[in-house]
């Protein structure tokens, strides 16, 4: 969104396969800030910024290391560092962002099945499960732990929700919900609430 648009408070849904042509006048290919990657130290278990690792670390290994998801892909070595993706243990890095900085907030959680008829079946389809429930969680956790001066605006996730987070044969079905339901929140305001949606509340779908 360009910032006249935002000043004006409007918005114009996009289409994302066009989103370059959009890009307003005043923006270039300059970031106004340094990029910020998180990372899994795998071998002592805790979180590194980007910014405390050794300024040899390209970006594109930066990029590499913060999406090397455990069990899919391997660490990326960094001197006497295993970096993998952060997300594991800071899937929303809401903190991270204040931080480093950041004063207005805009967060795209992916939210959990909620909707489930029967639990998952095997082990990865549990762990699955149960990571998402874990992600949504500390989500929360973050956003109720923000200073009232943090705006945020938090995009409701797809609610009801059943299919597996393994399972990607729904995914163009998702896909189309998502755009449907973020086009209907944006047209209700959603960017002028600092709210936590409810869908992202434990809840029972009857």
């Amino acid at each position: 969104m360009s910032a006249a648009a935002e000043a004006r408070g409007t918005y114009a849904p996009v289409d994302p396969r066009r989103y370059h042509e959009s890009v307003a006048g005043e923006r270039t290919e300059i970031a106004r800030r340094p990029p910020v990657c998180l990372y899994l130290e795998v071998t002592n278990r805790c979180n590194l910024l980007c910014t405390t690792c050794p300024r040899t670390f390209e970006l594109a290994q930066a990029i590499v290391a913060s999406t090397a998801i455990p069990a899919a892909f391997a660490p990326v070595q960094l001197e006497n560092l295993y970096l993998a993706d952060g997300a594991i243990t800071c899937n929303t890095p809401v903190r991270v962002a204040v931080t480093c900085g950041a004063r207005r907030l805009f967060v795209l959680p992916t939210g959990y099945a909620c909707a489930l008829e029967a639990p998952p079946r095997g082990a990865i389809a549990c762990a699955l499960h149960a990571l998402t429930l874990l992600i949504a969680r500390q989500l929360l956790h973050e956003l109720h732990s923000l200073e009232s001066s943090i705006e945020y605006f938090v995009v409701p996730p797809l609610c009801p929700l059943s299919g597996s987070p393994h399972d990607f044969s729904q995914t163009d079905k998702l896909i189309k919900r998502a755009a449907e339901s973020t086009r209907t929140w944006l047209a209700e305001g959603g960017l002028t609430r600092r709210e936590i949606p409810h869908q992202m509340h434990v809840h029972i779908h009857h």
